[in-house]
């Protein structure tokens, strides 16, 4: 068996016998020149030069063994996930902090047998913890039941942590767990929100097609029932949207005036949008998806599409100026919608480019991204693009630029991409849009994200942006023969770390939904080029401006 490395957290800091051994040398040293100075009479005139030998013995001696100032934290140990956690593993409770592991219950660093009985824990259970983190991922995804929601989820947080202990510990797994444990704990209130939005709409669904009022309010107070013994671990805005929902679910088992409200029949189709007083533009007409009447173009695949239109639900086409400005709430649905509400939406597709409370927009946005999906990509990447010209918001700009790029690379576009705006994406899936659909990064591209390749002097990149643009692309074309760096898809294949593409829809299944994307800045090769050309025109506009300062003298 490999021998054990312990880390330095559990070395003693114990002295060595040349550290004794120079003690005592300079305490005889000291003694002697001190009694010479003060009872030789002979060296009268060397006294103060023995007095300053033997002090500086006694100096030396105090700098051996004083005690050194305790280390400042690195800073980036402040934004660990682990730090000041106590962590239990296997019977064992080990704090980590100040990028230090420690036993608990005595404070110490952890000794040698616990930190192989550590190992040994890990490499038995290797196996079964990557079991439990993708059984746990697709659980939290699914599951209508909160006991095993929140069992999972809690399941899903320690076991992250655990690895990501054994990494910082032995540096096993490799690739670091840190920054997937951290977006586990980060995106919690998001998976919160998620599955009180799925079982509270699996359970609406239920309740619909009981026959009388009185079990379809048993099935909705069975639910909120069933929610109660977790209140403590839902997050503040999934507790925000549990109440938001108990307070929809009260008002929409009032019975609804039949002179304010339009009750559509199944078969009614496109006959129910022509009665309303406003007419939805053929553009966005052909990107709803419909759940009935001869529009109808939902299959039981889509069954839980959040923006289905659903005729058979009612429409009260009187919303108060207060309906037209009030928030809807996270992750919203066309069936949760209450009729008036509902009134608002289709209004509002009449012209999408008008402002509504984002809530409506988003539930346009999710049949868009699943029209990705279809023949009809384009337009609605044409809508999508669209939508993030109208309206400002955070969420979107996110959202939508992931979905622009997966709208691509699912139908192999890359000719498509550069119509759109993605200005306001991460770095990360800029650099992967520009790099992996075009094959080459322009000069403008590798100065905006020098430092994402380890080129920090900036000086001229602040100081000269034009000059040193145009000296980088020189440079590009002197080496390359193109004022662009090239990349090819293998590039891609050699890099280290990944990042995530997302899409907002949570009805969508897992594997579309969800996909790695390879981050080009972990190429060692790649960056290590990037940084030379760079360094390269930082050189050339030294000179230039050097040889201008001569010229003024």
């Amino acid at each position: 068996m490999q021998k054990l490395k312990t880390p330095r957290a559990a070395e003693p800091n114990r002295p060595g016998c040349l550290k004794y051994g120079a003690t005592v040398f300079c305490a005889i040293g000291a003694i002697t020149y001190i009694f010479m100075a003060l009872y030789d009479s002979s060296s009268t005139e060397l006294r103060y030069p023995l007095l300053f030998c033997g002090a500086l013995m006694l100096l030396f001696i105090w700098l051996m063994w004083r005690k050194p100032k305790a280390k400042r934290t690195p800073a980036s140990s402040s934004f660990s996930p682990l730090e000041g956690k106590v962590i239990d593993v296997h019977g064992l409770r080990v704090q980590y902090q100040n990028g230090r592991a420690y036993d608990y219950s005595t404070g110490k660093p952890l000794s040698k047998k616990q930190l192989q009985y550590l190992r040994q824990c890990m490499q038995l259970n290797s196996n079964r913890d990557d079991r439990v983190i993708s059984d746990c991922l697709e659980l939290t995804r699914k599951t209508l039941k909160p006991d095993v929601f929140f069992m999972r989820d809690d399941l899903l947080v320690r076991t992250l942590t655990e690895i990501t202990l054994y990494h910082k510990l032995f540096r096993v797994p490799r690739q670091n767990p840190e920054e997937d444990l951290r977006k586990t704990i980060d995106s919690r209130d998001a998976r919160t929100c998620d599955f009180v939005q799925r079982s509270h709409s699996d359970m609406a669904q239920k309740a619909a097609v009981l026959k009388t009022e009185k079990a379809r309010a048993g099935r909705y107070e069975k639910y909120y029932q069933a929610m109660e013994p977790f209140q403590d671990q839902l997050t503040e805005q999934a507790r925000a949207l549990l109440k938001k929902y108990r307070q929809q679910d009260t008002s929409c088992t009032a019975p609804v005036e039949p002179t304010e409200a339009i009750v559509p029949k199944p078969e009614s189709g496109a006959e129910a949008f022509s009665e309303l007083p406003f007419t939805i533009p053929p553009d966005v007409l052909s990107l709803l998806w419909i759940k009935n009447g001869p529009l109808c173009n939902c299959t039981s695949a889509q069954e839980k599409e959040p923006s289905a239109i659903d005729l058979t639900l009612p429409l009260d086409l009187s919303p108060s100026a207060e309906d037209l400005t009030a928030d809807i709430g996270y992750y919203p649905s066309y069936e949760r919608l209450t009729p008036k509400q509902r009134t608002v939406y289709l209004r509002w597709l009449s012209d999408i480019s008008t402002p509504v409370p984002f809530g409506y927009v988003f539930i346009f946005y999710y049949g868009l991204e699943r029209f990705l999906f279809t023949d009809k990509y384009e337009a609605a990447l044409a809508m999508i693009d669209h939508l993030r010209q109208s309206h400002e918001n955070s969420s979107l700009f996110a959202y939508s630029a992931d979905a622009l790029l997966a709208g691509c690379l699912l139908h192999n576009r890359p000719d498509l991409i550069s119509i759109f705006d993605i200005g306001k994406a991460s770095t990360d899936l800029y650099l992967y849009t520009e790099g992996y659909l075009t094959g080459r990064f322009t000069a403008h591209d590798l100065i905006s994200t020098c430092r994402r390749w380890g080129f920090t002097n900036t000086r001229y990149i602040k100081g000269q942006p034009e000059l040193f643009e145009t000296q980088l692309t020189e440079v590009l074309t002197e080496k390359y023969g193109s004022p662009a760096f090239p990349l090819a898809r293998e590039d891609y294949a050699r890099a280290e770390r990944t990042f995530t593409i997302a899409l907002a829809n949570t009805s969508l299944p897992q594997d579309a939904r969800f996909a790695a994307a390879k981050d080009i800045t972990s190429n060692p090769d790649v960056a290590q080029n990037v940084c030379s050309l760079l360094q390269e025109a930082h050189d050339r506009a030294k000179r230039i401006l050097a040889e201008e300062r001569k010229k003024n003298r």
